[in-house]
């Protein structure tokens, strides 16, 4: 059973698509200094870990660094 239709369906809309973008001059290299490498992300990393780490010893007032949030660790003795 076709029912005749009072109004055309809408049309879709037009597709969203990104300017176009000149080529780069030629003889030109890309900025490859900001691409990950697994080194890059090792530091970063270690780097990461001694900031908290620092942080921890000096925001502790029961002497030790909280682990994992279930139990401090005894404050370091320092022999001279």
């Amino acid at each position: 059973m076709h029912c005749p239709k009072l109004f055309p369906p809408p049309p879709p809309p037009p597709p969203q698509q990104a300017p176009p973008q000149p080529s780069p001059a030629p003889g030109v290299r890309r900025n490859t200094a900001a691409l990950f490498t697994k080194e890059r992300i090792l530091r970063e990393r270690k780097e990461a870990f001694k900031k908290t780490r620092a942080a921890a010893k000096r925001s502790t007032s029961q002497g030790g660094i909280r682990i994992r949030g279930r139990w401090v660790s005894t404050r370091e003795l320092l022999v001279s």
